[in-house]
């Protein structure tokens, strides 16, 4: 039997599609040609799938009259680029780490990437990076004009694909590779978004994340100006910087805070359908208002309930950072989130009249989502059920799936919808 198990899509998720027997009777020969562009409601392949769940021939509360065919959909995929701070400054061991914090995020992603490597698909991108393979930038950048170096195009460290096989690649790239240079964020990100709107990125289907782990803010923008306030230098209190007296950014803008282009790559990233998940590792705590305006920007709702960004506490050591990855992973994987399938046309369907059934059982519908809900329902991914790609099972139901998995998960349309009031 096919099942849903904690966030890994084993077999299928079918999806019955409701609707009149003469309207099947008409459509029984076109069941495989989706060639056209006015295709109706059963002008889809059946039974694409690999699943051995049969079919429900009656769901307990519905009206018994109600006809449906099956459409197998893949479960909802995640997709997260990791664009990590690869800066000097990753090198430092700050208090409470017995290690650099480049090597405690390595141990960090290796263990919570592999954990759910089954259920997400993960890309790399470093900050910043060398522009030819087999020429990293030296640690002592400042006379070669290589610290805030990033390449040209789309092509990310580590592509975005299927956990199992690149988790290991992402754990190699980190263990090969050395903390250098300045913190070009928002030029990581411009690359982050060309990769997921005109490169190998944009053929992704479910939902994209990019998730933002740096020690500090963001700079290098040579064509930003700041006066010593803005000046991450100074603020930092580098050699010859102090916080008080001459701005050091005036003869180097790159040093500048580079706040106003990170926010704006962020809101196009939104606007681009990917949520940036952003993550302060030990050294970022001075910029804490910058990254939450970045968490603010970016329209993430964390799942576990907190607000803004991720604040990873020195004290708590490698732990503590492991954690974060792990809680952030573990709570994307929306294993009781459905992804609608393409043809449940608005225009076609009344969406008043969708029910969703776990293994030929109906599960109401509920007013608002409640993920500590005590009670089954179901909810729709967005408050306007007309602009929903998904729907989203809460309560007993949706935690047995996600512990021990279910046969089958059906929408069905076309009869009256049962509510839990």
């Amino acid at each position: 039997m096919a099942r849903w198990m904690a966030g890994l899509f084993v077999g299928g998720l079918a999806l019955a599609l409701a609707a009149n027997c003469s309207s099947k009777d008409e459509d029984d020969d076109d069941d495989n040609d989706t060639s056209g562009t006015d295709s109706g409601l059963l002008d889809v392949e059946q039974d694409t799938g690999p699943s051995n769940a049969p079919p429900c021939e009656n769901i307990e509360g519905l009206d018994a009259a109600c006809d449906f065919v099956a459409q197998e959909a893949q479960a909802l995929q995640v997709n997260i680029l990791l664009v990590m701070d690869k800066s000097g400054s990753m090198s430092e061991t700050p208090a409470g780490y017995t290690s650099s914090k480049w090597d405690a995020l390595q141990t960090a992603l290796s263990t919570a990437l592999t954990e759910v490597q089954g259920a997400i698909s993960f890309g790399l991108e470093f900050f910043p990076t060398t522009a030819s393979i087999g020429n990293p930038i030296p640690y002592e950048c400042g006379d070669s004009g290589r610290c805030c170096e990033m390449p040209e195009g789309a092509d990310m460290n580590v592509p975005i694909d299927v956990g199992t096989t690149t988790v290991p690649q992402i754990v190699d790239a980190l263990s090969l590779n050395q903390p250098a240079g300045g913190t070009p964020t928002a030029a990581a990100l411009y690359r982050a978004l060309d990769y997921f709107t005109n490169g190998a990125g944009a053929a992704l289907e479910g939902n994209k994340y990019v998730l933002l782990a740096t020690d500090g803010a963001p700079n290098c923008n040579s064509e930003t100006t700041c006066d010593i306030t803005g000046c991450t230098l100074n603020l930092e209190d580098k050699p010859g910087c102090p916080p008080a007296g001459v701005s050091c950014c005036d003869s180097n803008h790159e040093g500048c805070l580079d706040d106003v282009s990170t926010i704006q790559q962020i809101t196009d990233l939104r606007a681009a359908g990917v949520q940036t998940i952003v993550v302060g590792i030990p050294g970022s705590e001075l910029y804490g208002a910058n990254l939450q305006d970045f968490a603010a920007a970016s329209g993430f709702e964390r799942p576990d309930g907190g607000t803004g960004y991720y604040e990873v506490s020195a004290e708590g050591g490698v732990e503590a950072l492991t954690e974060t990855f792990r809680t952030i992973t573990t709570e994307l994987v929306t294993d009781c989130e459905i992804p609608l399938p393409a043809e449940l046309d608005d225009s076609e369907v009344n969406r008043n009249d969708v029910n969703v059934a776990v293994e030929c059982e109906v599960i109401p519908a509920g007013t608002e989502s409640n993920p500590e809900s005590e009670v089954d329902q179901w909810v729709w991914n967005n408050s306007d059920p007309a602009l929903a790609t998904s729907i989203i099972i809460e309560g007993p139901t949706c935690e047995r799936i996600r512990t021990q998995g279910v046969g089958r998960i059906d929408v069905v349309l076309g009869c009256q919808q049962v509510t839990i009031y």
